[in-house]
């Protein structure tokens, strides 16, 4: 009999934390909640109701489209266009610091929902439409700022340089740590 034991030790810095499940392609979510990070690692990440990501959403190489009270407890880090819409939609969590930015890293973001809520920050590598909604934190965007219809409780500027979309890890970061798992 022979028995043997594999070890493999692998370890990123700034890796994020706690449960991780990745995807590879578009991904729709409608009535569903799920405990811990998602990435959505090829592809834009589309929740059409009721349905609760616990934890941040990472979309390294893709898009965002949340409507009708799809929420996320953390932050969205993506890399193309962020559209948080429909009524009720909630990023962040109330009182826990850290929470509730929607980054883009180089799309537009487009807040557009009814009775929803950004507990962070607004943060954008291109530009930002503000139809409906509340934004607690601060609106920054790289090239403009339109509409005046949602509430800003933080500062609003236009033409920031550098981008303002700027987190650690890198998106790229985040999708070569979910490569291993292929």
């Amino acid at each position: 009999t022979v028995v043997a034991l594999y070890q493999r030790l692998a370890s990123y810095m700034n890796q994020p934390g706690g449960s991780l499940a990745y995807f590879s392609g578009t991904f729709k979510l409608t009535k569903s909640s799920y405990l811990g990070d998602v990435v959505i690692r090829d592809g834009t990440y589309t929740c059409n109701s009721d349905s609760t990501i616990n934890g941040d959403l990472w979309v390294p190489h893709g898009g965002v489209v949340l409507w009708q009270g799809c929420n996320v407890t953390g932050s969205i880090y993506a890399r193309d266009a962020v559209t948080v819409g429909g009524p009720k939609s909630i990023i962040g969590t109330t009182g826990i610091a850290g929470t509730g930015d929607v980054v883009s890293q180089n799309g537009s973001i487009t807040i557009d929902t009814n009775n929803g809520e950004i507990i962070g920050n607004v943060l954008s590598g291109g530009s930002v439409t503000l139809s409906k909604g509340t934004i607690d934190g601060n609106v920054r965007a790289k090239t403009t700022i339109t509409g005046t219809g949602a509430t800003v409780k933080g500062t609003k500027t236009a033409s920031v340089t550098p981008s303002p979309a700027v987190f650690t890890p890198t998106l790229e970061a985040v999708y070569q740590m979910t490569n291993w798992l292929d």
